[in-house]
């Protein structure tokens, strides 16, 4: 930016001289918090529009300016607060991209490989964050390989996390709904017998989130039944 000389016309057209007009009123620059939390504002306003695919053009700058500034060791979220602490929490944020991205994904692939690619770098900077955050991310990780078209992929992350969390209902869940009803809306199920036994060794267990899952639902809907009174299937 050119310099404006204290005797030159001020800029803002009042035809004053500059250091009897506007000199020392500029507003300070915004800091790279500011912009940022700006930037994530605006996605949000977009997806509230329901302009998901513009919600994610903001919050694509807005990871790359923030993954820039992180350092090896910060390894949890709360480590981030060093380079990111604005009015939006980075934890929530990082969980609402991925979920605008795999639902503008449902329509259009592209997004589901943008989404495959930031769970990598954020599961690379994270490695230490907390078991519930790794097992969402990794869930949403397996439906957003489906919508790239690498379904076999996506079913290898949810059998892990089944290995992995034996207790927890999401692998299960995730890995029915694929089974069930196939790798992207409108798709033809994969096996549909094989969804209903995966939901009764999650029911079986029991697992402690089942409700939180709605896994006794899942397997009416798979049935073609509803839950008898009470929601519990016989064993």
């Amino acid at each position: 930016m050119t310099k404006i000389g204290r005797n030159a016309p001020c800029p803002c057209g009042s035809g004053k001289k500059y250091k009897k007009c506007c000199l020392g009123k500029e507003k300070p620059r915004p800091s790279v918090t500011e912009m940022l939390d700006e930037e994530m504002r605006a996605g949000y306003r977009r997806s509230m529009e329901g302009d998901g695919a513009r919600a994610c053009t903001h919050w694509a700058r807005v990871w790359e300016t923030i993954r820039e500034r992180l350092r090896p060791e910060m390894r949890t979220i709360d480590d981030a607060a060093a380079v990111f602490s604005g009015t939006q929490a980075l934890y929530d944020w990082i969980q609402d991209y991925l979920l605008e991205l795999r639902n503008v994904a449902v329509h259009r692939r592209s997004y589901a490989e943008t989404g495959v690619r930031f769970y990598e770098e954020v599961l690379a900077q994270f490695p230490d964050e907390s078991e519930l955050f790794l097992i969402n991310l990794r869930g949403d990780m397996g439906e957003l390989l489906c919508l790239s078209g690498e379904s076999e992929r996506g079913e290898r992350v949810f059998l892990e996390l089944i290995e992995d969390y034996p207790d927890n209902a999401a692998g299960y869940a995730f890995l029915a709904d694929l089974l069930g009803y196939g790798p992207t809306p409108g798709s033809e199920p994969i096996d549909r017998q094989r969804a209903q036994r995966v939901l009764e060794e999650a029911l079986a267990r029991p697992v402690a989130d089942a409700a939180d899952y709605d896994l006794e639902l899942r397997l009416s809907d798979l049935r073609g039944t509803s839950p008898p009174e009470g929601g519990d299937f016989p064993a």
